[in-house]
């Protein structure tokens, strides 16, 4: 899913791996096979719901407590297909400027006959989408697939850690980040148990299951960060590098619950 690199971007979030075309993954109205004679095609996506530190400290100032990805996800029109090309113009010449997740939430701006120009989170650059790929929730629930709903959480939460990092805010209210991070490790111990007991093979449940593991050490850093002065001397956990690594490797490993 993820495509990785030592200095992976925060906005990179997913890369296609080993998609077969039974799963139904899709670019700008056709299925693509993403396996090639040789080799498996791995594909870059931005997310641009995870606009990173710089956007983050930009909103800090404005929110009492930052649930911004949480928010974000309570839209009401949403990614309905697989690895969809977020392109620069409405039309398939246009430059692909990466690809949306199954599922993110993003906001109409402009109807364009076949292509919708929207806004993704923050960000405040329109982009396009094809309109076959945006729709209700109930769109999106009826291109469930097993693990869809367990791996959208892992996604969320993924988003809300991004843009909870407090590595970089001046000014820092220690108190009400403390509380964030709180309520996020709240939040992962209820997923823990949904995930637990889904319906999906034991292999599967564990590899998300580690998934939200890895998610909560890396709060757990951030927490580190707001509570100990040594950390916040060095801008950031010392860990946590080396953790959001490991992650984003085993990050990649999930996209077949998609």
């Amino acid at each position: 899913m993820l495509h990785y690199s030592k200095h992976v971007s925060p906005l990179i979030t997913a890369c296609a791996l080993s998609v077969f075309l039974s799963a139904g993954f899709v670019t700008d109205g056709t299925v693509e096979n993403w396996r090639d004679s040789e080799s498996t095609v791995c594909r870059k996506t931005i997310s641009f719901l995870q606009p990173g530190i710089a956007c983050a400290q930009a909103e800090w100032e404005t929110l009492k407590f930052t649930n911004a990805a949480e928010n974000l996800w309570a839209g009401e029109t949403y990614i309905t297909g697989r690895e969809v090309n977020i392109r620069s113009g409405p039309d398939i010449s246009s430059k692909s400027l990466g690809f949306f997740r199954f599922g993110e939430p993003v906001r109409i701006k402009e109807d364009l006959g076949e292509w919708y120009k929207v806004e993704h989170g923050y960000t405040v650059v329109p982009v396009y989408v094809h309109k076959n790929f945006v729709g209700s929730w109930s769109d999106v629930k009826d291109k469930f697939i097993p693990g869809s709903d367990c791996m959208m959480i892992i996604d969320k939460l993924y988003d809300c850690l991004t843009m909870a990092a407090p590595f970089t805010i001046k000014g820092l209210d220690r108190e009400r980040k403390l509380k964030e991070i709180d309520h996020y490790q709240d939040v992962i111990e209820k997923d823990y148990n949904y995930v637990e007991y889904c319906k999906l093979p034991k292999e599967d449940v564990d590899n998300m299951l580690k998934a939200l593991t890895m998610i909560n050490d890396l709060f757990t850093c951030q927490r580190r960060f707001v509570t100990e002065p040594d950390q916040a001397a060095n801008l950031r956990d010392e860990a946590y590098p080396d953790l959001l690594e490991a992650f984003q490797r085993h990050y990649a490993t999930l996209e077949k619950y998609r």
